[in-house]
């Protein structure tokens, strides 16, 4: 019998377990993608630059890929500027940001 998937709260527990430094880029997604039409994508650089306004950081991140491995975000498929521009979908983000509220994170 194939294993289920872990839970959405399972996956941002284990995000903040194994790569806390995450939790503000999973927090600037939301942001991200609270601010588009429901259902559209939006690219990985405005989230590293929500990040940055938000942080006062330069985020030193290659992309949004550990989200994805965490099933928090999926890729779209469609790249933009020469393939360095990738775009996602975030289809959990109220559940992320009531478990990230919860979190205190």
């Amino acid at each position: 019998m194939g294993q289920t998937a872990p839970s959405i709260k399972q996956r941002v527990l284990d995000l903040q377990v194994e790569h806390p430094d995450w939790l503000p880029i999973l927090r600037a997604a939301c942001r991200v993608a609270g601010r588009i039409d429901p259902g559209a994508a939006f690219a990985g650089s405005w989230v590293l630059q929500d990040y940055a306004r938000a942080t006062g950081e330069s985020p030193n991140k290659p992309g949004l890929r550990r989200l994805v491995s965490f099933g928090l975000i999926e890729p779209t498929g469609v790249t933009s500027r020469g393939g360095k521009r990738a775009y996602y979908r975030m289809e959990n983000r109220n559940e992320i940001e009531r478990i990230l509220k919860e979190l205190g994170a």
